[in-house]
């Protein structure tokens, strides 16, 4: 959908090379599933928000998660790491 709206998307096949894509393009916004291979998404924040050169970057979760145990888990995490 961003594609058809005219924006430019990186897409990562896991954690890890997305982290290292935002480090490569410094992105305007970082959409991130929970569960991926090798980095899952909590990690990918916590690497993101450890770099100055990334840490400001908004980040938003989209997943399949449901339960309130890990949108709470998530939302912590992203407010005691900034």
């Amino acid at each position: 959908m961003l594609r058809f709206e005219g924006y430019d998307v990186k897409q990562a096949a896991n954690g890890k090379i997305g982290v290292q894509l935002a480090r490569e393009y410094l992105p305007d916004l970082v959409l991130s599933d929970i569960v991926m291979p090798e980095y899952d998404g909590y990690r990918v924040l916590l690497e993101l928000r450890a770099d100055p050169e990334t840490a400001l970057i908004p980040f938003i979760f989209l997943t399949a998660k449901a339960d309130r145990k890990d949108w709470r888990y998530g939302s912590k995490s992203a407010r005691t790491i900034i």
